[in-house]
């Protein structure tokens, strides 16, 4: 994927992220600080549709590829980073938006729990920060908290 493509991504997210904090303070606003940021929601939402296409074609993937790709990653049958047997989910170590040629290739995969799976893309919201890096980077911090703690606790990972 090339720069444009990235920056355009970046744009389009910002623009959802925009979109919902104006729509989550509406109903508070005095009525004319309302007008203005319904004004706002209209720039939000034109943009929006200005990037569709462009979203639709960064972020078409074969659904029953991925699904196959899944369950062979989450046959491991336990999350890398803490162990859980229940709840398992496929996470990408290369971003499948960034590197579509890496998208259903089972090397690219890792069995991680939900929770774990969240804290991480909570911990790395831009595409461009999900690499197995990071990902080495968020295992160890999770890890580091079990010997110590006994206990992952996901609050301290953010």
């Amino acid at each position: 994927m090339n720069n444009r493509k990235i920056i355009q991504l970046n744009k389009a997210k910002n623009l959802f992220k925009n979109l919902n904090l104006l729509l989550s303070t509406l109903e508070s606003d005095r009525k004319d600080r309302r007008l203005e940021k319904i004004n706002n929601i209209s720039k939000v939402v034109i943009n929006l549709k200005e990037n569709y296409f462009l979203l639709q074609d960064i972020y078409h993937f074969d659904e029953r590829k991925l699904y196959n790709w899944a369950q062979e990653v989450k046959k491991v049958g336990k999350c890398d980073v803490c162990g859980e047997t229940e709840k398992l989910s496929a996470h990408h170590l290369w971003s499948k938006t960034l590197h579509k040629s890496l998208a259903y290739q089972y090397d690219n995969g890792v069995c991680l729990c939900l929770k774990c799976h969240n804290a991480f893309h909570k911990k790395y919201t831009n595409i461009i920060q999900i690499t197995p890096k990071t990902y080495e980077k968020f295992k160890n911090i999770c890890q580091g908290q079990i010997r110590l703690y006994g206990v992952l606790n996901y609050e301290n990972i953010y």
